[in-house]
């Protein structure tokens, strides 16, 4: 019999170019379904930010620690437990104390019934999952404000030996989540 050339990364054994770039890449990228934070109601630099947040990529102690860079391990918000990506925005009590706040100031208590544990992925997954498609956008704009703040306040901790308590972060954030609305959506300043 003759010898056949199969490309084994097609259904039908055919070659095309699209396989092979895929193939690529198999095994390197994360297959996290992130494409709901490019259509948050959140400015680019904000969405950008919770996409490297989800990647686990933000500096925190334990990527800094990676590297061989000199840090403090410790928590910058609680002083407690190392600081890594899930504590910092989701595990840390004065993370779930601002978004208590929030919670409750945007009437989000649905929120309350939602299960913490595992990833932040995972539970913003799970967030997200508690509401209309119609205002899921919305939810993912809040979210990424408060992951944003969080971050913002942890660096004021760490650069400017300066800190908020977490209403004045809760507040932070929730004025941001308003100007973003106002700046892109100009009716809803008469409501």
């Amino acid at each position: 019999s003759e010898d056949t050339i199969r490309w084994r990364w097609t259904s039908n054994g055919e070659y095309t170019t699209k396989s092979a770039y895929r193939i690529q890449f198999e095994g390197c990228y994360s297959r996290l379904k992130l494409a709901p934070i490019w259509r948050a109601r959140a400015e680019p630099k904000c969405r950008f930010f919770a996409w490297t947040l989800l990647h686990k990529k933000i500096l925190t102690a334990n990527n800094l620690t990676k590297r061989n860079w000199p840090n403090d391990p410790t928590c910058k918000l609680c002083g407690i437990d190392p600081e890594t990506p899930n504590h910092l925005c989701k595990d840390c009590p004065y993370s779930q104390q601002v978004w208590s706040y929030l919670k409750q100031w945007l009437n989000l208590l649905v929120l309350d019934s939602v299960d913490m544990t595992g990833s932040i992925h995972g539970y913003w997954r799970r967030c997200r999952a508690k509401f209309k498609r119609t205002q899921k956008r919305r939810i993912d704009g809040i979210i990424i404000y408060f992951w944003w703040n969080i971050w913002k306040e942890r660096n004021r901790r760490t650069f400017q030996q300066n800190s908020l308590q977490a209403d004045q972060v809760a507040m932070l954030c929730k004025d941001e989540i308003l100007q973003y609305q106002y700046a892109t959506n100009p009716a809803s300043q008469e409501e």
